[in-house]
């Protein structure tokens, strides 16, 4: 199952629990708070590059939280799609969207269910998961889904944690996922010119993955 994707809006999987559910403005501020230096152990420009050319495409941002990459994106006039199972998050963009939309390219967001991106066939040119999908119950099937949604030789890119790691946001070992079961999933789901890379950043790989033409 996904949880509102980290991203951007930080890591909304690494909240602290509590009774009841945290508020809208509790999640914001934790998620603002976990993004503190993120960029630097992050690096999203080098992420969002492996993407390649974003200007006038369509990106889907899945599992993008409070919009930490979904504006990263737009802001190269990019039309992004932010793909959320958490209502509340996506809202958050939403209203934050509103006093930059004449700087940056169009933002849709779009509630998701966990077995499900809910995009449109070949809707997008590429798409985007970031610290997300160890919180996948059936990552195969959702990759395979997801590939519809992508157009005929588009790309997907991924970026989540190596191991565990108290010095970055990192889940518990039971969610890591391993970049050679990543690229078994990738691969049973139908992708092809599958590319690791996990020396680049400390705490975290990056794949690429294409959709066939």
């Amino acid at each position: 199952m996904i949880i509102s994707c980290s991203g951007e809006g930080g890591s909304s999987f690494f909240k602290p629990k509590r009774i009841s559910p945290p508020s809208l403005e509790d999640r914001i501020s934790l998620a603002q708070s976990e993004n503190l230096g993120r960029s630097s152990w992050q690096k999203p420009t080098f992420i969002v590059s492996k993407l390649g050319e974003v200007d006038g495409k369509t990106i889907a941002d899945i599992g993008s939280g409070t919009g930490y990459f979904t504006f990263h994106i737009a802001f190269m006039n990019a039309k992004v799609i932010a793909v959320d199972i958490d209502k509340e998050m996506l809202n958050f963009i939403d209203s934050f969207k509103t006093g930059v939309t004449s700087d940056i390219g169009a933002i849709e967001t779009r509630i998701a269910e966990p077995n499900n991106p809910k995009l449109k066939p070949e809707e997008v040119d590429k798409a985007l998961i970031v610290n997300t999908i160890g919180y996948i119950d059936d990552l195969s099937d959702y990759l395979a889904i997801l590939r519809l949604g992508i157009k005929k030789g588009g790309i997907l890119v991924i970026s989540d944690y190596k191991a565990p790691d108290t010095h970055v946001p990192a889940p518990t070992a039971d969610k890591i996922v391993s970049v050679d079961t990543l690229k078994n999933d990738l691969l049973e789901a139908g992708y092809v010119d599958i590319e690791i890379d996990d020396s680049t950043l400390e705490y975290q790989y990056v794949v690429t993955a294409n959709v066939p033409k």
